[in-house]
């Protein structure tokens, strides 16, 4: 039900997204190409990141 995880996510993260996102210029909340290509690089960079950490140790 993609209504029910909607009303998940806490108000003020929620709030706080949409807030930045609007602050850059062609940016359209979550719908954004552009916003959802920059969370793809961002959580890819954190894997490589973390398994790096992993593999040091």
């Amino acid at each position: 039900n993609v209504e029910g995880k909607k009303v998940s996510v806490p108000n003020p993260f929620r709030c706080r997204a949409s807030f930045s996102l609007h602050s850059f210029p062609g940016m359209d909340g979550w719908k954004s190409p552009l916003f959802v290509v920059f969370y793809f690089f961002s959580f890819l960079f954190v894997y490589l990141l973390w398994r790096s950490q992993r593999r040091g140790s």
